[in-house]
């Protein structure tokens, strides 16, 4: 979820999203809201 909300905040790419400082990469990020989307749960 911090991946998430960085992402919104900064609006910068799901690839720039700096794993070290959120603790997940950008792209696990952009699966989970793509994951929940599909079955509409987030």
């Amino acid at each position: 979820m911090a991946g998430i909300m960085f992402v919104l905040r900064t609006n910068i790419a799901w690839r720039d999203v700096p794993a070290e400082k959120i603790g997940c990469s950008g792209v696990w990020s952009f699966e989970a809201v793509r994951a929940s989307s599909s079955n509409r749960t987030l």
